[in-house]
C-alpha cells in the first residue's frame, strides 16, 4: 500500500493536493497543529464578529487547522478568511462529515439544541461553550461560559445588567 499523510495541510483526498504529489517522499509535509471546530450558525453578524476570536487561538495554537459548522447565511461571509481552512454547512450532511473525526477544542457558541448536540456528540479532548444535557437542553460546557450563558435565560441580566460585550464574552 502506498504512503498517506492524512495530517498534512495539503492532503484533499479527493484530488490531488496543492503540488500534485503522492505523499511518499513528499517535501512540502506540513501537518496541522491542533484540530479546532467551532460552532456558530446564528445569525450573520454574528458569525461575523465570531471571527474576531480567530487570531487568538492561531496565536495560542500555531498552524491549528479551524473548521467552523456554519449556517447558509453566514458562509459567504466566512469563505476565503485565510484563519479558516474548511467550512462545514449546518445542513443534512452535517454529521456525516463530522462524527468520524476527532478533534483537539471544540468552541460551540450557540445556544440552539441543535448545534449543542453536535459539540455534545463529537469527540474532542477539550469541550467550551454550550452543549445538550442527557435530559436534551443546552448547558454551558465549562464555567467561563456560565455568564455568556446565563444571558439567556435571564432578560434584567441581558439587557439592564450586563456590562461586557460579546467579543470580551467570546474570548473568554
Amino acid at each position: 500500500m502506498f504512503e498517506l499523510k492524512l495530517d498534512c495541510r495539503h492532503y484533499r483526498g479527493d484530488k490531488p493536493c496543492a503540488f500534485n504529489r503522492l505523499c511518499a517522499g513528499c517535501s512540502h509535509y506540513d501537518a496541522w497543529g491542533k484540530k479546532i471546530l467551532i460552532i456558530k450558525t446564528a445569525a450573520m453578524g454574528d458569525a461575523l464578529r465570531t471571527t474576531s476570536i480567530l487570531p487568538a487561538l492561531l496565536n495560542k495554537y500555531p498552524g491549528a487547522k479551524i473548521t467552523w459548522v456554519a449556517g447558509e447565511k453566514a458562509e459567504p461571509l466566512l469563505r476565503g478568511n485565510p484563519d479558516i481552512a474548511e467550512i462545514v454547512l449546518m445542513d443534512s450532511g452535517a454529521l456525516s462529515k463530522l462524527l468520524p473525526r476527532k478533534f483537539d477544542i471544540i468552541l460551540s457558541l450557540d445556544k440552539t439544541a441543535a448545534e449543542c448536540g453536535i459539540a455534545s456528540i463529537l469527540g474532542a479532548s477539550e469541550k467550551r461553550g454550550m452543549g445538550l444535557s442527557p435530559e436534551g437542553v443546552p448547558y454551558p460546557l465549562n464555567p467561563e461560559a456560565e455568564y455568556y450563558f446565563s444571558l439567556g435565560l435571564s432578560d434584567e441580566m441581558k439587557f439592564r445588567k450586563n456590562q461586557k460585550t460579546y467579543i470580551e464574552m467570546i474570548h473568554e
